[in-house]
């Protein structure tokens, strides 16, 4: 079982727990193609799990997401997807 949060790019966040999402529900919960976010506490997000984003939004030009702190050298645009196992 997994918990799941998306931190959406409107402000919202989104939590559920189900089985381990398949590759087309983390593409969904994203909007686009997966990239797994290596230093997530760089952005202020503290979790144990897995962090996923978009891997094109900056060049689909989301938004920023303003539930997360930009880091020094970069900003997360879209929703924010964290896995965690339970």
């Amino acid at each position: 079982m997994y918990k799941y949060k998306v931190l959406k790019a409107d402000g919202s966040i989104e939590e559920f727990k189900t089985e381990k999402l398949s590759l087309d529900s983390l593409q969904f919960n994203v909007g686009g193609f997966i990239q797994v976010l290596p230093r997530p506490e760089d952005f202020g997000i503290k979790t144990t799990g897995t962090v996923y984003v978009n891997e094109d939004g900056k060049n689909l030009g989301l938004l920023p997401n303003p539930l997360v702190a930009p880091s020094s050298y970069d900003v997360l645009v879209g929703n924010i997807l964290i896995e965690e196992k339970i």
